[in-house]
């Protein structure tokens, strides 16, 4: 049996070997050949070559150098095989007309695959796509497997620019059906490029869905050979190696996601204005929308996270080193290049340094967020050391084509080291000025990036000042305990609120610095005894002041003015000053000292005025007051005028003064003040006048002097309304007027001194008239004497200095409607005449001429009359009031009648015409005069120069 069996084999081998060799020597190079090759040409509507077919009964049905041609329009290879296996299960075919293919196994294919610019591919024309044939033609055909090994796969992208032209090399690819219907497929490849990398994937195929899904693994793929699909990014070229998983899902006619956990090593990312490098760690998913019918337009939106390690950004203008975390989301459109790219991006930077950033330089550890979008870049918190300081920053980069940025710094700085983030114009400010203490400041930066040479960043910063410090080297002590804000800008300073301490005394200021190049300045300062208000403006060489007002104590100023030329200083200044006398004190000449201590120090002082002149030559300088007013209790001062070249003052002034005599003769050399003061002069007067003339060469002066007094008194005389005017000119002074209204009485005078001799010679011209007697006694000490008449009397003066010696002039007097016996040059006199009624006698009328020299007045022609009786005297009085007279007495007939304690004896001293025949001499004083009688008979006994000294005929001094 066994025998048989193998027989029967034997048999069965011989016949299928000579069926075999039948089929391929005689149906499967003619019948076979045309069958395959017009079958492909209908399902393809292309061109379909085959070298050879054959029947191999391990392998089934093999196919060699198979080739199907390309889109007519590329006039190329669209498939090449060198051998193709199929393996056909028969049974299935006879008895239910289906074709089964257990497998079909592909060696060494060679595809191309082509997208051209209308986004067709090249397989879309092949003819079973175009024209499916309808369910009832169809042919059941069933493929179990796919082996596709050492494949070839080119593909080109024609819409891209340039054209996109890669090829896969070394493609291993299965695909086998699952159950429910499915296929899946696992493929190994790697690009064709000098480069060892590999690509990997498997995934599955749901044909009743239309669907897929793909695990793809990468490694070692260059990014840089995919650039032509980098157009639209926001960047221009990106190169760098890829490894890592890629998975996708596709959907037909709704989307293609796209998710991938990769890294890129030496990663290049270039932009038009930046260079990204550095690894990343990738994670994100990409979904594709393709519902759009018209396939014109495919939008993509992608959202990745990423980690850069060593990450390196450079610019023109900045460089960002350090590790940096990303999130972004993406989107845009694949096939319709007209939609702008989108996207959104958050970076977490870690002890990341930044180097170009201005005004910072460098900034080193930073770690905070910075967020992006394809219009602006900006941050909220990032922190980081720069210039030695820990630093917050927040801002942002808007427009990248013409990047604009705004950015703010926050620190506690150290003023100790605020040079290193000025600019040099700045420095050269503050050069001079020694900081200490802490700030807190902040930093806002402002402005185009790429136009920096033309329009400078804008900044400010504002600094809030704890407890800091400055010492500026034009002071001799530092300023401290400042508190407050500053507020810097590219050209001005503003201060706020700004208190601190200066020997010990506390002050506030506020105010405003702009444009440093020529600084102008809007400054208040204030302390218990300061406030002031200043606007100036700094010039090259010149400060020029808007305003000065201000208080100091006591003291009220508004001030104008410059302050030019620093090497060869000259001030201008004009304005208004209100004060007292002590508050100036410290501040005038020391070698005037003993002047200013005889003014009141509570005298208010108010002044309107101009001064020019350089600092340091007196003889520049020029004092314009156009109001002067001072004020202390009875004194009261106006003046006005100017001063020049004070080191040879000119003077031209005028004015007015009002005071009193006391206290102007604080003022007067000692000796007119020992004369005031021995006369007992006093009153109140009002004085104008005008100085023009060089201070310190009389030669020069013009004065112009007018007082009025409403009551002087020279020892309790009183002069009312005393008026003088006086002129000053070439040494001369004439006094053409001097008037008063003595006792109802008038009086007028006029001098002329000459000062060009060493003892300066003066002339008097004096002139009374009906002064009342019973007025003027009431201020003398015969208050109580029956006094009474009306006095005038002319007289001229002359002399020289101030010694009595000199002293020459004559004059006249007369007294009428008097009563003048109860002088006491006449009271004794009653006495030794031994007439009754003699005391009784009202003498009524008086008058004589008398001359001045030696110091003593000469009278020869003074009578005294009465009805009754009348006296004629010569002599003289010195001015001591010492007396020498000789006296002549004539009596009335009528008074001789009356009989005399002398009985007869009378008569023998007076004669029958009434002549006293004795002689009576007068000595003594004016206030206790002597009478001696000498019986000699001759008619005149006297000859007296008494009646110069008017006031010790009249009774002796004053009280």
């Amino acid at each position: 049996m066994l025998r048989k069996i193998f027989f029967l084999f034997i048999l069965l081998v011989v016949l299928g070997s000579i069926g075999l060799w039948y089929v391929n020597e005689n149906i499967m190079p003619t019948k076979g050949k045309s069958l395959i090759i017009d079958n492909l040409t209908k399902a393809t509507g292309r061109e379909v070559t085959l070298e050879s077919v054959y029947y191999n009964p391990f392998r089934g049905i093999v196919v060699r150098d198979f080739v199907i041609s390309d889109d007519p329009k590329y006039n190329r290879k669209f498939l090449e095989v060198k051998k193709l296996y199929l393996n056909i299960l028969y049974l299935p075919l006879f008895q239910e007309k289906k074709l089964v293919i257990s497998s079909i196994r592909i060696d060494s294919p060679k595809i191309t695959f082509t997208i051209d610019n209308q986004n067709k591919w090249n397989f879309e024309s092949l003819a079973f796509l175009i024209q499916p044939k309808p369910a009832a033609e169809r042919m059941n055909i069933l493929v179990n497997s796919i082996i596709i090994s050492n494949a070839r796969i080119a593909f080109e992208d024609l819409a891209t620019e340039p054209v996109f032209r890669k090829e896969l090399k070394d493609t291993d690819f299965q695909a086998s059906l699952s159950y429910p219907l499915k296929i899946k497929y696992r493929l190994n490849s790697k690009l064709n490029i000098s480069r060892d990398n590999s690509l990997s994937a498997d995934g599955q195929f749901d044909p009743v869905k239309k669907g897929a899904t793909l695990n793809l693994k990468l490694k070692n793929i260059p990014l840089g050979e995919f650039q032509p699909y980098y157009a639209g990014m926001p960047f221009k070229a990106l190169t760098g190696s890829l490894n890592g998983n890629i998975s996708a899902a596709y959907s037909q006619d709704n989307a293609l996601t796209v998710a991938t956990v990769s890294s890129v090593t030496g990663l290049n990312l270039l932009r038009e204005n930046f260079t990204a490098r550095g690894s990343i760690d990738l994670s994100g998913k990409m979904t594709v929308d393709l519902k759009d019918k018209t396939k014109t337009k495919m939008p993509c939106v992608i959202n990745a996270a990423a980690k850069l390690a060593k990450a390196e950004l450079i610019s023109k203008g900045f460089t960002v080193k350090g590790d940096v975390d990303a999130n972004g989301k993406f989107s845009f459109d694949l096939k319709d290049k007209s939609v702008p790219l989108k996207y959104t991006a958050d970076t977490q930077l870690r002890d990341t340094r930044l180097t170009g950033v201005p005004v910072f330089g460098v900034i080193d550890r930073i770690n905070g967020k910075i967020y992006f979008d394809e219009a602006k870049l900006w941050t909220d918190l990032l922190k980081g050391l720069a210039k030695g300081f820990d630093c917050v920053f927040s801002g942002s980069v808007k427009d990248y084509t013409n990047p604009h940025l705004s950015l703010t710094a926050k620190t506690d700085l150290d003023l100790g080291k605020l040079n290193e983030l000025l600019t040099p114009e700045m420095r050269g400010k503050l050069k001079g000025y020694t900081l200490n203490g802490i700030s807190k400041v902040s930093l806002n930066v402002s402005g185009l990036l790429k136009q920096q040479d033309k329009v400078p960043l804008a900044y400010t910063v504002t600094s809030e000042l704890l407890d800091c410090g400055v010492k500026p080297d034009f002071l001799d002590k530092p300023i401290k305990s400042i508190n407050g804000n500053l507020i810097v800008k590219p050209d001005s300073l503003a201060l706020r609120n700004i208190s601190a301490f200066f020997n010990d005394k506390k002050y506030l200021i506020s105010g405003e610095i702009t444009n440093f190049k020529t600084p102008a300045c809007d400054l208040s300062l204030s302390s218990d005894d300061l406030k002031l208000k200043t606007a100036f403006k700094y010039l090259e060489d010149s400060v020029a002041f808007s305003k000065l007002d201000g208080r100091y104590k006591n003291t009220v100023f508004n001030l104008a003015g410059s302050y030019a030329d620093f090497k060869d200083p000259a001030l201008n200044i004009k304005g208004t000053l209100l004060t007292n006398l002590s508050e100036i004190l410290p501040y005038l000449p020391k070698g005037n000292s003993e002047f200013f201590g005889k003014l009141d120090p509570a005298a208010s002082l108010s002044s309107s005025f101009e001064f020019k002149g350089k600092t340091k030559k007196q003889e520049t300088w020029n004092l314009l007051l156009n109001k002067f007013q001072g004020k202390s209790g009875a004194v009261d001062m106006d003046l006005f005028g100017s001063i020049a070249d004070f080191k040879e003052p000119l003077l031209d002034m005028r004015g007015s003064l009002a005071t009193t005599v006391d206290e102007l003769k604080k003022f007067l050399p000692p000796g007119q003040a020992d004369l005031i003061a021995k006369n007992e002069v006093s009153g109140e007067l009002s004085s104008k006048f005008v100085f023009k003339g060089k201070q310190k060469d009389q030669s020069t002066w013009q004065i112009d002097l007018i007082t009025d007094s409403p009551q002087l008194k020279i020892k309790k005389i009183k002069l009312n309304d005393f008026h003088i005017e006086s002129k000053f000119k070439d040494k001369f002074v004439t006094l053409p007027r001097i008037t008063a209204a003595p006792y109802d009485g008038t009086l007028a005078a006029n001098a002329v001194i000459d000062f060009n001799q060493q003892d300066p010679q003066y002339v008097v011209q004096l002139a009374v008239r009906d002064i009342d007697i019973s007025k003027w006694k009431n201020d003398t000490e015969m208050r109580d004497k029956d006094l009474r008449g009306r006095f005038s009397a002319n007289t001229e003066l002359g002399g020289f200095g101030n010694s009595l010696d000199t002293l020459k002039g004559k004059g006249a007097f007369q007294i009428s409607n008097g009563r003048f016996w109860e002088l006491p040059v006449f009271s004794g006199l009653a006495n030794i005449l031994y007439i009754p009624g003699v005391s009784k006698i009202i003498f009524g009328e008086a008058r004589g001429t008398f001359t001045i020299s030696n110091k003593k007045a000469y009278t020869e022609d003074t009578e005294m009359s009465s009805q009754e009786m009348s006296l004629v005297g010569n002599g003289t009085v010195d001015f001591d009031g010492n007396l020498d007279f000789q006296i002549t007495a004539a009596f009335d007939k009528g008074l001789l009648e009356v009989a005399s304690p002398l009985g007869p004896f009378r008569d023998f001293l007076i004669d029958k015409e009434g002549h006293y025949l004795g002689d009576i001499n007068l000595s003594g004083t004016t206030k206790e005069p002597k009478f001696k009688i000498n019986p000699i008979p001759i008619n005149k006994i006297f000859q007296n120069k008494l009646i110069d000294n008017i006031k010790g005929i009249f009774g002796g001094g004053s009280e």
